[in-house]
């Protein structure tokens, strides 16, 4: 898995070691309030180690100092009957509103196109979180519809999706 540099973000594998940063994180309920309850100590652990397992997953950090400020990454998912890549990001409340989670998710975006050739990448967002909705939008995401489930932890949900073919030129691989 690779690390990626953007303008103002590096985006590296996630480690084992990030666990007391992501907490943090996912403990503060500025970040976390249209998401599940945060996870415990050991649910965190555990779906830190599946994920560093897994290398799907990019703790982002700012490259001005190295500092954690939320994850990004992608999940295996079927959807009718077929495999799909889910992106989904968490970016600090005091780094919120400023392009950094537009920039995070457009790093993985570029990378499930290019180093994954994948044809096409999916969102769960739920419908009242608007910062997110915007972000996927941003990236180039289209919105597909409501979910007929509600996705766990998110209330009611809408799927956003985008293909290969409709990615910013330049970002197709």
């Amino acid at each position: 898995m690779p690390t990626i540099t953007t303008r103002r973000l590096l985006l590296r594998p996630l480690q084992a070691t990030d666990g007391a940063a992501l907490q943090r994180i996912i403990g503060d309920p500025t970040t976390m309030h249209c998401w599940p309850s945060p996870a415990s100590p050991p649910q965190l652990a555990a779906w830190l180690g599946a994920e560093c397992a897994a290398d799907r997953r990019f703790a982002v950090c700012l490259r001005a100092d190295g500092r954690l400020i939320g994850e990004a990454g992608t999940s295996e998912v079927v959807m009718d009957g077929a495999g799909s890549l889910m992106l989904s990001w968490i970016i600090q409340a005091p780094y919120g509103e400023r392009g950094f989670a537009v920039e995070a998710a457009g790093a993985v975006r570029d990378d499930v196109f290019t180093r994954l050739g994948a044809s096409q990448l999916h969102a769960c967002l739920g419908v009242d979180h608007g910062a997110l909705r915007r972000v996927a939008e941003r990236i180039g995401m289209a919105l597909l519809g409501a979910l007929d489930q509600a996705a766990p932890g998110l209330g009611r949900s809408s799927l956003y999706v985008i293909d290969r073919e409709c990615a910013p030129a330049g970002q197709k691989g």
